[in-house]
């Protein structure tokens, strides 16, 4: 607990008072979500592309991530800075408003910039011409962290507003909830469509399916824009307060002032573990399913919905049992209850046989990462309420800023990491079912194995870190409402 004769907080001596949203307005800001996994999912697909279609090799493919990675590192973080600092358009639109909106259009855009089709492609998958592999590499570069950066600019923006937005511990429940239901809903539309899409449009080995999935679901993306934007415009009463609480605390903090401070916050960390643990999953699992479908079980790509629709089912029921959990044990006890199921499936899923098992396996991981995903939003408005308490100081772009930084990584380490099992297994993309069967089970072996180790790490280092009791989250944030942050 802090103890508010150390903490270097001050009153703002601002009058503000915190009104709840109301369930229409929690609706709306959890629907305004619904398809933002669904865009993750869709962008994670360019290493699928880069193997089936590009016939880039997996170690082409592991270098091209690690270049990716470290211009995105860059970016993550200037855009938290600037985001957090920006103040021009707060009175009228609110403090993150225009960031969102203009960042959701450019995400949908620019993610079908990265999949144009402008390269020869042999049948079969492979560049016609192997001599354009370095434009290509470069190409991919740019294009994907042109996305990227667009994406960051929304994605930190739409996390830093909801501590600010909503304050009171029961609302944040709430709106976990709600996004769960919706997400859900979103997540089961894009895991159909997208491998439907690419069966429809040619296959996993041709250049046009990629580009329609990107224009499908970019449209998607931008046909719910309205109700996302009515979901976070902010009340009158709040742009007013923040933009003068801007100007009485304007000051200029150093570039990585927030960044150090984030750092040092174990709870915060914990969130960053949690965070980062999920997205190297969903990537290995996303590539894993695919290729496995193909290669392995020898059918068509668009069954590698099936697993995925098995662990979303699995979150969804979870994550609404989660719900409760989370009142009666609190957010930490909550993920690592998560952590346990999902295990227990990872471990489950080396057995796998034919689709229904996988399938049956992942919904086991999902129940797990139901509650993952439920605690762990929670964790992060906790974590982040500790430390505006002791800093006074909300400076949400710049933490989650940090957090983007590690998840960044989850790109390349996902890429080496099949790369070792490549080089292991002598598994060949291009040889599609032709592989041997140990090549073949080195693929199961992404799937299972490797997620098993990292969730059981990521749940270790939660357990050690987060230090944030159900009891002293409340008190913060009721410190926190009376003094006017």
């Amino acid at each position: 607990m802090i103890n508010m004769t150390e903490s270097e907080i001050e009153a703002t001596g601002l009058d503000r008072d915190y009104t709840p949203p109301s369930t229409k307005k929690i609706v709306a800001l959890a629907a305004g979500g619904m398809f933002t996994q669904v865009m993750f999912l869709a962008a994670f697909r360019i290493q699928l592309y880069a193997l089936k279609v590009l016939g880039l090799t997996a170690l082409l493919v592991a270098v091209f991530m690690a270049i990716f990675s470290v211009i995105d590192i860059v970016n993550e973080y200037l855009v938290g800075h600037y985001s957090d600092k920006a103040t021009r358009f707060t009175k009228k639109w609110g403090k993150r408003f225009i960031f969102i909106i203009g960042g959701a259009i450019g995400t949908a855009l620019t993610l079908i910039l990265v999949f144009l089709p402008i390269w020869e492609i042999k049948p079969g998958g492979g560049l016609a011409d192997p001599g354009q592999t370095l434009i290509v590499i470069i190409w991919l570069c740019i294009a994907v962290s042109i996305w990227d950066t667009i994406q960051t600019l929304e994605e930190l923006n739409s996390r830093s507003l909801v501590p600010d937005l909503i304050r009171d511990q029961k609302s944040r429940a709430r709106l976990q909830l709600a996004g769960t239901i919706v997400g859900t809903i979103g997540l089961v539309i894009g895991i159909i469509l997208i491998p439907l899409s690419i069966s429809m449009f040619g296959g996993e080995t041709n250049p046009y399916a990629f580009f329609m999935m990107a224009v499908i679901i970019a449209i998607l993306y931008l046909i719910i824009l309205p109700l996302r934007a009515y979901g976070i415009w902010e009340p009158q009463e709040m742009r007013e307060f923040r933009h003068e609480y801007d100007l009485i605390k304007k000051e200029k903090t150093p570039l990585w002032g927030a960044g150090k401070r984030a750092i040092k916050s174990k709870s915060w960390m914990a969130f960053v573990v949690a965070y980062f643990q999920y997205g190297l999953v969903v990537r290995s699992l996303t590539l894993g399913y695919d290729l496995y479908v193909v290669d392995v079980l020898g059918l068509d790509i668009a069954f590698a919905s099936l697993p995925l629709l098995g662990l979303v089912i699995g979150s969804f029921i979870f994550g609404i049992i989660s719900y409760k959990l989370l009142r009666l044990y609190g957010a930490k006890n909550t993920f690592l209850i998560g952590i346990v199921i999902s295990s227990i499936g990872f471990f489950l899923m080396i057995f796998s046989i034919d689709i229904l098992t996988l399938t049956l396996f992942s919904f086991i991981v999902g129940l797990g990462i139901g509650a993952q995903v439920t605690a762990r939003g929670l964790m992060s408005a906790q974590a982040i309420d500790k430390n505006t308490l002791k800093y006074g100081k909300r400076e949400e772009g710049q933490y989650y800023a940090i957090n983007q930084i590690f998840s960044a990584t989850t790109k390349t380490w996902s890429a080496v990491i099949f790369a070792i099992i490549v080089a292991i297994f002598l598994y060949d993309p291009l040889k599609g079912t032709q592989n041997t069967d140990f090549a073949k089970f080195g693929l199961l072996v992404y799937l299972s194995i490797v997620p098993l180790i990292v969730t059981i790490i990521s749940g270790f280092l939660v357990w050690k870190l987060f230090d944030i009791t159900k009891e002293v989250a409340i008190e913060n944030k009721e410190k926190l409402i009376t003094l006017g942050h």
